[in-house]
């Protein structure tokens, strides 16, 4: 939400709020959770210009969705990861 209506203006924040889930999705073994963690920082490395930070965000959260069997949403990141390429 903060990314959508803030943008970069609230980056620390959102960095903070990204950071603190993927500690819980280590603390509570949520590797399904940690894709979307890592699709959010894609997203916002995006917005802030850093096209290498989001491919490899992006892998990362492909990684974890091939890994966990989420064959769809590992698919869509294929073909978003081919279009970026």
């Amino acid at each position: 939400v903060l990314r959508a209506t803030d943008g970069l203006a609230a980056r620390e924040e959102i960095e903070a709020g990204l950071e603190r889930s993927m500690q819980m999705c280590r603390e509570t073994d949520s590797p399904w959770v940690m894709g979307f963690v890592h699709q959010e920082r894609a997203e916002l490395a995006r917005l802030d210009g850093d096209e290498d930070g989001a491919e490899r965000e992006l892998r990362e959260a492909h990684r974890v969705f091939s890994e966990i069997g989420a064959t769809e949403r590992a698919r869509e990141l294929e073909a978003e990861l081919a279009t970026a390429a």
